[in-house]
């Protein structure tokens, strides 16, 4: 898997650092669905979400270099230090990401859910999510249409102190995502 361009492992690789020692500059997780749903070609020229959601990261990665630690989540969470989680194509186990994120929940960080916001268990993602000291937003990335994946990611938005914002079809996510971490500022 190549090195996206920024991301921690990058960083690490040309720092001659750990990736532990990479992670101590991280100001953002990004916890990006996977799933199946990610899998639909509605996308910014007919491609699937996955494949755009995986450009506008690279972009933000590049720009933010060593400042974004990645999560995919699907039926699992995982850690993607070089930038781009591999596609699952299964269920959307938010809860399951939360917990496993949760390791990062540190005074200052800042946690960034990309999805289409339809999880398996909203009650469970919901309670994971009220363990949180940090602040969680969330940019719900499916069709304008969906207004229940919405109404789900502004409800874990405004629970945590985070904003919801929506990137149709995961167009123009880095500019949502850059927009909400200097809102926070």
């Amino acid at each position: 898997n190549a090195l996206i361009r920024g991301s921690l492992a990058d960083i690490a690789t040309r720092s001659g650092a750990s990736l532990a020692e990479s992670f101590v500059g991280v100001d953002v997780v990004v916890l990006l669905d996977v799933s199946g749903s990610m899998h639909i070609p509605d996308s910014r020229g007919g491609r699937r979400r996955y494949d755009v959601a995986l450009e506008e990261l690279a972009q933000l990665q590049a720009n933010m270099p060593g400042k974004i630690a990645v999560i995919g989540f699907s039926n699992y969470p995982e850690f993607a230090p070089n930038g781009k989680p591999a596609f699952q194509g299964g269920n959307t186990d938010l809860a399951k990401a939360l917990q496993f994120a949760r390791m990062a929940d540190i005074v200052g960080m800042r946690f960034i859910v990309v999805s289409d916001g339809q999880p398996d268990d909203e009650r469970e993602a919901l309670n994971v999510a009220a363990t949180y000291k940090g602040r969680i937003d969330c940019v719900y990335v499916g069709p304008e249409t969906d207004l229940h994946g919405q109404e789900f990611l502004n409800r874990l938005a405004c629970a945590h102190g985070g904003q919801k914002v929506t990137a149709d079809r995961v167009q123009q996510l880095a500019a949502k995502i850059e927009t909400l971490l200097l809102s926070a500022r």
